[in-house]
């Protein structure tokens, strides 16, 4: 099953989402809404980048889908 995020108020898609439920993605503003999207459902993600990266580099963080 192919899962697809988009941004919030932005058209076409931001990034995908693997088998475990993660999602790698690029140029998100600090804070925003993510849609994903799947066989035909969809639900929302709020998000805020934490104030530093991690070890490697880029964000990590966890998000609960409603």
């Amino acid at each position: 099953v192919w899962r697809w995020v988009t941004l919030e108020g932005q058209a076409g898609s931001a990034g995908i989402v693997g088998a475990e439920g993660q999602s790698y993605l690029t140029g998100l503003p600090p804070q925003g809404v993510l849609t994903v999207s799947w066989s035909g459902a969809t639900c929302r993600v709020t998000y805020q980048l934490p104030e530093k990266k991690g070890p490697a580099g880029i964000y990590n963080l966890e998000g609960l889908c409603h």
